[in-house]
């Protein structure tokens, strides 16, 4: 086998295996950042204007990685 070949076949395969990770991780995330704001919301309806809330919004997304920003974003 053409070592030229196996290498680009080799590039070619590393190149997709990231990508296709990366979309998982990405969907993953996405949830992630869902349920941090699901979460927020029960909170809010127990508890209305609880500080609280928005502490427990923010440690959330800041552990899955979320962009923070308003809780009704």
């Amino acid at each position: 086998m053409n070592m030229a070949h196996r290498s680009i076949r080799l590039t070619a395969l590393a190149v997709g295996l990231f990508g296709f990770a990366a979309s998982l991780a990405a969907s993953a995330g996405e949830e992630d950042c869902a349920r941090c704001r699901l979460l927020f919301q029960i909170c809010m309806t127990s508890n209305p204007g609880d500080l609280a809330c928005y502490e427990q919004l923010w440690d959330c997304e800041r552990q899955a990685e979320c962009p923070i920003g308003s809780p009704a974003g």
